[in-house]
């Protein structure tokens, strides 16, 4: 049985958590986003099962909205009323940082995208609307009022297959002898750092401290000319 009260608790989480202030229009679209991701993966079945029909604001149903309140009423999201410059409505947070466990109860083959999708669209509506409406192959010839088929989601396609060149076994034996004699190389430098252990106040002689001493004096002079030899 699908959780849907525990699929809004993490969308609505997992904006929160990215800064993302997320609308009712923009919560109702991740979660038919979520269903249209389901279907994909799972030969038109939607997670949650909602009645899904295209309105005027795009994909739409009741039933969305119900969950909503529903998870509001429960403590599992918080509605804050916000107004802004041209219209005023109410946010959607949950600062429950254990609802992030939410997630494990969750089809991966939903959560990935819908995850992508938040983050690309959490904050702007317009192109949320636009990726809604033009992304989604289920909308296909759908007239506004009617109910939309998730038949018609398109299966997921599998990731191509890499084939690697075949190695000749001459130049993998050539490789292993070149990889041994470099790493018989590192473990004697090393061993031989660690038999005779180089400290820096071995470099420090009387020129050094009377350089030192000059450099560190009030009168020190910084005009002088010369050429200066490391020795080594």
């Amino acid at each position: 049985m699908a959780n849907i009260q525990q699929l809004i608790r993490f969308i609505v989480w997992y904006a929160t958590d990215h800064e993302t202030r997320l609308t009712t229009t923009r919560l109702v679209k991740f979660l038919y986003l979520a269903d249209l991701h389901h279907a994909r993966a799972f030969k038109g079945e939607t997670y949650t099962r909602f009645p899904w029909a295209f309105i005027h604001y795009g994909p739409y149903c009741q039933e969305a909205q119900a969950a909503i309140d529903e998870a509001v009423v429960n403590d599992l999201i918080s509605r804050k009323p916000f107004t802004g410059v041209h219209a005023s409505g109410a946010v959607f947070l949950c600062t429950d940082w254990g609802a992030e466990l939410s997630e494990e109860q969750l089809p991966i083959q939903l959560v990935s995208p819908l995850k992508k999708d938040i983050l690309r669209f959490g904050d702007e509506t317009p192109i949320l609307l636009d990726y809604v409406y033009f992304e989604s192959e289920v909308l296909e010839g759908v007239r506004k009022g009617e109910r939309i088929d998730f038949s018609k989601a398109k299966p997921i396609p599998k990731p191509p297959t890499i084939t690697f060149k075949k190695i000749p076994e001459d130049h993998l034996k050539s490789c292993r002898e070149n990889i041994a004699n470099l790493t018989k190389k590192q473990m004697s430098s090393l061993k031989r750092k660690q038999e005779e252990p180089f400290t820096p106040e071995e470099l420090k002689d009387d020129v050094y401290e009377q350089a030192m001493e000059y450099l560190d004096g009030d009168d020190a002079r910084w005009d002088f000319q010369g050429e200066a030899k490391i020795l080594r």
